[in-house]
């Protein structure tokens, strides 16, 4: 836009004529400031310098204390003497109910009666039907009574009403017309009118709006959000979703949790009610121009977008989208069982109850302006009946309405006896939408016992790693009063060995070993006792000393072969075997020719524990296997 010339403030008229002015300060003061642009800030808020604009509601800095006033403050009006919590205090306000809802019948009640249809409202019976069949809610309307009531004298109050109809319909037994809520139906929701057929879905939230209001009485008119979510209302109905956008780039996740009091679910080419829930928790991709701006990036990148259920709610209802935006209905068959668990579509770490089914509405008809709502009911007794209006209908065969055709809202209870799972598993609440979104659960949060290092067994250091048996550090091998029952046994059999007359002829064998000494079968010939007097039951035997060239006899067949030999003539089984410096070849006694071809000698030990093998000397006579050189050499083993 351009300035035109600006003509000077009216003078007297001079020969000079009009004069232009080239004062270019007073031009500039005439023309409106110019316009500056900032960058906004990523939250969508305006970034507005510090120290620009003052605040009229500015809170007192720390650093200037404020002055002692001794003029005592104007009284204040009713409205700000009522108790609300500040603004951006961290002091939380307590929940507005705080008992425990029952999920069970209350004793007294007895099956509802039908309700007379006053002109098109058929739509409000089917959803009064199934609210006066949710027990919890039956518990919460008997204890409101008119005394307890916050709601103003002359207003209305859909909870006082609501108890009135309840309790006319499960104490009496003929039709009525609900009058109290019917006649109130403006009240409820401002656009309908009565004799007009409605939605009933769209009635059913109103109603349960209403509800919350009767709860929120006497309480300020904004509110926290968080706070109105602790009535009763929302304890019921109540849930909470959570909207997870993650970055593909660098992982980053931003949540976001909404508040409901029910769940509508898209039915379009949807076989069940299992499918569209398995729909409505797919994750969404965002690209091209849907682009998320990640916060951690700074810029827009491409992002999964995901429901889940966060807040499984007591009583859970099902909305199935069976009206279209066009005014067309989805006659489409939909599946749905009596028992639904919600498990595979709740956040991570939250827990999934399990429901049952207790309420169901249909609609018979073409489109949402015109057709038929009733309903079906699971009664105290657990008997299912159907309420067309004023017409009730008992199933005598007990069979749950699933997989109905015109079937439109279902009610489900959560089943008793998960409380304690679902307090266990449950996260912390989160109303922001930070990036992790949920917080540790109870028995994640739980300290775990600290092992004190005192306490630990850590065993016994050695310098060499040991293989075998080991006897315990604390008791020691001199002082051991346990013996090996193994080698008790094998003591005695030589001991019995030893007193028979069975192998005395085994002192016929002389040594083969010339000039051999005989201090050197001085160990052999002491008794078993002596030697192994000092040796615990479980060491192995010191192998023999005298010899200088190791037998291939083992130890404990050399000792077993000592006890063998007769007082007489004491005959060593290494040295009947062993070979001497002095000759490398083997020599026998001269009458050892002869001693074979005598009778069998057997032992009394039998094959197993001959201490010379191949039972040479307990299977009788032998052939001879000298060969043809037959020099009265024996053969070794």
């Amino acid at each position: 836009m351009l300035a035109s010339p600006l003509y000077a403030s009216p003078a007297p008229f001079n020969a000079e004529g009009v004069k232009y002015t080239k004062d270019i300060d007073s031009f500039n003061k005439l023309l409106p400031p110019p316009i500056e642009f900032i960058e906004g800030s990523s939250s969508g808020t305006l970034a507005v310098p510090e120290g620009k604009y003052e605040p009229i509601n500015a809170t007192p800095k720390a650093g200037k204390p404020e002055r002692p006033r001794n003029k005592s403050p104007p009284p204040s009006s009713s409205k700000a003497s009522a108790p609300t919590a500040p603004s951006g205090s961290n002091i939380k306000a307590p929940p507005l109910h705080t008992g425990v809802i029952e999920t069970t019948w209350p004793l007294d009640s007895k099956p509802a009666s039908g309700l007379y249809n006053s002109g098109n409202t058929c739509f409000l019976n089917s959803a009064l039907q199934c609210l006066m069949h949710t027990p919890p809610l039956l518990h919460m309307l008997l204890q409101h009574v008119e005394s307890k009531c916050r709601v103003k004298s002359g207003v209305f109050c859909m909870a006082c009403n609501l108890r009135k109809v309840a309790s006319q319909a499960h104490e009496g037994r003929s039709a009525f017309v609900p009058q109290a809520i019917s006649g109130k139906l403006q009240f409820i929701a401002k656009h309908m009118r009565k004799g007009r057929q409605e939605d009933s879905h769209e009635f059913l939230r109103y109603a349960i709006d209403a509800l919350q209001k009767s709860c929120l009485a006497g309480q300020p008119t904004k509110i926290d959000h968080s706070l109105a979510e602790t009535t009763w209302v929302h304890k019921i109905f109540g849930g909470r979703l959570r909207s997870r956008v993650s970055c593909r780039e660098c992982g980053h996740n931003s949540d976001t949790f909404d508040s409901i009091l029910d769940l509508s679910l898209d039915i379009h080419n949807m076989t069940g009610v299992k499918a569209a829930l398995r729909k409505f928790v797919q994750p969404d991709t965002l690209k091209g121009a849907d682009k998320y701006k990640c916060e951690k990036c700074k810029k827009p990148v491409i992002a999964e977008k995901r429901f889940t259920v966060h807040e499984a709610p007591m009583v859970l209802t099902v909305h199935l989208k069976r009206f279209t935006p066009m005014g067309r209905k989805i006659t489409s068959y939909v599946e749905y069982e009596e028992g639904l668990t919600l498990a595979p579509y709740m956040s991570e770490g939250q827990h999934g109850p399990t429901y049952s089914l207790y309420g169901v509405i249909c609609h018979a008809g073409g489109g949402p302006n015109s057709g038929h709502y009733f309903a079906y009911v699971k009664a105290r007794s657990g008997k299912w009946c159907q309420m067309n209006d004023e017409l009730v209908t008992h199933d005598n065969n007990n069979r749950a309405p699933v997989n109905l055709k015109n079937a439109y809202i279902l009610f489900y209870l959560r089943n008793r006896g998960q409380g304690l799972d679902a307090a266990i598993n449950a996260a912390p609440q989160t109303n922001g939408g930070g990036g992790g979104g949920g917080g540790r659960s109870i028995v994640a949060g739980m300290k775990k016992r600290q092992v004190r290092d005192e306490d630990e067994d850590m065993g016994s250091k050695v310098d060499k790693p040991f293989i075998g048996p080991r006897l315990p550090p604390s008791s020691p091998v001199a002082s051991s009063s346990r013996t090996d029952p193994q080698a008790d046994a094998i003591r005695k059999k030589i001991d019995a060995a030893r007193n028979s007359k069975a192998l005395a002829g085994l002192g016929e064998y002389a040594s083969d070993s010339e000039g051999e000494e005989p201090a050197k079968s001085s160990l052999l010939s002491q008794p078993p006792s002596s030697q192994h007097a000092s040796l615990p039951p479980s060491s192995p035997l010191p192998p023999a000393t005298s010899s200088p060239v190791i037998s291939p006899v083992t130890a404990s067949t050399s000792t077993a072969t000592a006890s063998f030999s007769s007082p007489a003539t004491a005959v060593s089984a290494v040295n009947f075997y062993g070979n001497t410096p002095n000759n490398n070849k083997r020599k026998h006694h001269e009458s050892f020719g002869n001693d074979r071809d005598r009778a069998p000698k057997r032992s009394s030990l039998g094959a197993s524990l001959n201490p010379f093998g191949n039972n040479r000397l307990t299977s009788g006579s032998l052939p001879k296997q000298y060969g043809k050189r037959g020099k009265g050499k024996p053969r070794g083993i």
